[in-house]
């Protein structure tokens, strides 16, 4: 959920700023879409938090393309980028196989 608070000088276009979550109850696809937005690193639980709400549909497709274009424009971190492709990776089933080599499958 986010809190608004008066303008602090943070963001003065809109007078009004995100307050930070501290815990996955707080989080919300939208607060994460405005941490990214605002070129902020997003935490392993924001990250973590997303990607399942991309698997079991509390993030909306408007949603998922809100994070998508704001990581198009602002770009990701690469502890970010691989934070995600983990949490997305772990987001449904992991399914181990008996064969050498890598298997990837999603």
């Amino acid at each position: 959920m986010v809190s608004i608070q008066p303008d602090n000088g943070r963001n003065p276009a809109r007078g009004l700023y995100p307050i930070p979550h501290g815990n996955d109850l707080s989080m919300d696809a939208r607060s994460i879409i405005s941490r990214m937005r605002d070129k902020a690193d997003l935490s392993r639980s924001e990250l973590e938090w997303f990607a399942n709400g991309l698997a079991n549909g509390d993030v909306s497709d408007a949603q998922a393309g809100a994070f998508a274009m704001a990581v198009f424009l602002n770009g990701m971190t690469e502890q970010d980028r691989v934070g995600l492709t983990r949490a997305m990776r772990d987001s449904g089933d992991v399914l181990h196989w008996d064969l050498p080599g890598p298997i990837i499958d999603k």
